[in-house]
């Protein structure tokens, strides 16, 4: 996943690791949907977060949707319709 997400953000390792090294380790905390190509390799990506939030002084529990990209070689062919499917 790390080269798909560097096709669409450059700086996302450094920033991985720094959250990492922060406590935050992305691949604990987020569920990838993840299309992949005909050679096997990730071309797109949706994670989901979840978390408890109180709304109201009542506890409430999220889906959050995030890193959502599709590597540009692989862009208009559905990868992020089979990624979020």
């Amino acid at each position: 996943l790390l080269d798909l997400f560097a096709s669409c953000w450059p700086r996302v390792a450094r920033a991985i690791e720094r959250a990492r090294l922060l406590g935050g380790d992305w691949r604990a905390l987020s569920w990838p949907f993840v299309s992949r190509d005909a050679d096997g390799r990730a071309a797109g990506h949706a994670g989901v977060l979840v978390q408890d939030l109180i709304v109201g002084g009542r506890r409430r529990r999220l889906a959050l949707v995030h890193g959502v990209c599709v590597h540009p070689r692989a862009r208009g062919r559905g990868h992020m319709r089979r990624s979020l499917e």
